[in-house]
């Protein structure tokens, strides 16, 4: 009878790991969905930057990891940089749409490279819409200075 209690217990804790995953495991981390989170490094397999920054020098390389707040749910995803002015107002300088491997994704990642610096100083905002709707899944700011 003991044996017969320890299984039952050891299942159903597998099923209440079961419906958490279910709900947190393709979210990334729910205190950053929708977020973009920029960085120096990025780990790819941990899907996490490793040295977070909000600002970089003109000329650093710089990634970041988008934790979407809902799955692509698609082939593809577009990624949007835009120059944010003293106003607030934004232009974009560059949009491009990505092909994801699969469309439950929620969490995409850059590797670090010039690209945002090559812009010159400023305030870019980096934004992942999916094409299907227009739904903005992550959005984040990053400073470049002098």
């Amino acid at each position: 009878m003991r044996r017969r209690n320890i299984i039952i217990g050891v299942v159903g804790l597998l099923v209440v790991i079961g419906v958490i995953g279910a709900i947190y495991g393709t979210k990334g981390a729910p205190e950053n969905a929708g977020q973009v989170i920029f960085g120096t490094a990025v780990d790819s397999s941990a899907m996490k930057v490793t040295t977070p920054v909000t600002s970089i020098k003109a000329g650093t390389q710089v990634g970041w990891v988008a934790y979407l707040n809902d799955a692509v749910k698609g082939t593809s995803v577009t990624l949007t940089l835009a120059r944010v002015d003293s106003g607030g107002a934004e232009q974009t300088v560059a949009s491009k749409p990505f092909d994801v491997a699969d469309p439950n994704f929620n969490e995409l990642e850059f590797n670090p490279d010039n690209s945002i610096a090559s812009y010159g100083p400023g305030t870019y905002k980096v934004r992942y819409v999916r094409p299907s709707d227009g739904t903005v899944l992550a959005t984040g700011t990053i400073t470049v200075t002098p």
